[in-house]
């Protein structure tokens, strides 16, 4: 991998958990407001399965950026 396909990866890997944490965020806001009683159970299993979507993705493109900055390390190493 090329230094610049490796920094635009990097950035790349970076702003999409950044995206995603957002995303997680505001789910878990909505999740903490949000009861059977209050909005009824189709409202409410569906912000689970926000919750649950946005968490997912958030330690999918986690890990990338994770394996991308242990490549970093490993090439600096050699």
């Amino acid at each position: 991998m090329t230094d610049a396909a490796y920094e635009k990866a990097l950035r790349d890997a970076e702003k999409q958990v950044s995206v995603i944490k957002t995303e997680n965020i505001r789910a878990q806001s909505a999740w903490d407001n949000t009861s059977v009683r209050k909005c009824g159970i189709w409202e409410y299993l569906a912000t689970w399965l926000q919750l649950q979507k946005s968490a997912r993705q958030l330690r999918k493109n986690q890990a990338h950026l994770n394996f991308l900055l242990e490549f970093e390390r490993e090439r600096n190493k050699g």
